[in-house]
């Protein structure tokens, strides 16, 4: 059966958008020019080359299982990797691609959705979709959760209704993920690759350095610092682009928000303000319009009381680059413009 798209969505533009990717990816060039996220940084143009796309799209699709005339959705912006990704899967896997409009819970589309088997979600969705649809979450077959970290509560949830996902861990340069760990009904404590991957480690500064020929991957050292257990497993810790040294003692702001999460009903991060008796401070910022009643044990939680944020920081909303990841540098840039 061949690739097929269905479009359950009235933007035009949005539809106009992937029409016009359609017409990239059969043109003659031999590449597709893409953004980085822009997560830690300004986004970048790179080209990727299509023949790479390709090959990331197979292993996805042997990883998973993934089987010609499945159905996938696709809610993500084509404007990013991840949104390029699920229609280059589609087209190489043989897939029934359905375009909804692009939101925080495609499951509230105006259209009727058919039983889907795979689909790629942020946090954020999923979340949503936790709260509103968890029946159409459960009867997906296949599901990949990336963008950013899964909190500890969303992982709960999934647990408690038997529904198995993946976390994802790759970045544009890799062209969406190379890396997966599963969460849910199984949660697995690492990250693990294809066989055709190997990772190692920056012995310098304990960060992350992927070995990925067959998607033109060659020693690419990443900010990712990590616990490497072989070739193909690895456990994340956080990023060093986020290190906040309060006082002399360096600290990884992820680390943190994974131990607190739980008490936390609102998106947050971990940031640090400069301060004149520690150079830098924890600062905790909430994604509420107002304050909120926080569990006072998420303190305990904490293994020092350097770990302990100093303030807490309500912001009415957080910005956030086109993949739906919380940019910290410019929501805190813009909270000091106040």
């Amino acid at each position: 059966m061949p690739f097929t798209i269905q479009y359950l969505v009235d933007d035009e533009k949005h539809i106009n958008n992937i029409e016009e990717f359609l017409h990239e990816w059969r043109d003659s060039s031999l590449y597709i020019n893409t953004y980085t996220s822009g997560s830690t940084g300004q986004p970048k143009l790179i080209s990727i080359k299509k023949e790479y796309m390709i090959q990331s799209a197979k292993m996805t699709g042997e990883l998973l299982a993934i089987k010609k005339g499945d159905n996938a959705l696709l809610n993500l912006s084509i404007e990013t990797i991840a949104g390029k990704m699920m229609v280059v899967r589609s087209l190489v896997l043989g897939l029934n691609l359905f375009i909804v409009e692009t939101n925080n819970n495609p499951f509230l589309s105006d259209y009727k959705l058919p039983k889907i088997d795979f689909i790629a979600l942020v946090p954020l969705q999923v979340s949503n979709i936790l709260k509103a649809n968890l029946a159409d979450l459960k009867n997906i077959r296949n599901i990949i959760i990336g963008g950013a970290n899964v909190s500890n509560e969303i992982i709960e949830l999934l647990k408690l209704n038997e529904i198995q996902a993946f976390q994802t861990f790759g970045m544009t340069e890799t062209i969406s993920h190379f890396a997966l760990k599963k969460i849910g009904k199984i949660t697995e404590p690492f990250y693990s690759t294809n066989k055709n991957i190997t990772i190692s480690i920056n012995k310098q500064n304990n960060t992350l350095i992927v070995n990925a020929p067959k998607i033109g991957v060659i020693d690419l050292n990443s900010t990712d610092i990590i616990e490497l257990i072989n070739e193909h497993q690895f456990k994340w810790i956080g990023r060093s682009d986020y290190i906040i040294n309060s006082g002399g003692i360096k600290i990884n702001p992820e680390e943190i928000e994974s131990k607190i999460s739980k008490f936390i009903p609102k998106p947050f991060f971990i940031y640090g303000i400069k301060d004149e008796l520690l150079g830098e401070k924890l600062v905790l910022f909430i994604e509420s319009e107002k304050s909120i009643l926080i569990n006072e044990e998420y303190k305990n939680s904490l293994p020092t009381k350097y770990y302990m944020p100093k303030e807490i920081i309500y912001l009415n909303q957080f910005i956030r680059t086109n993949s739906n990841k919380i940019n910290r540098k410019k929501t805190v840039e813009e909270f000091k413009l106040k």
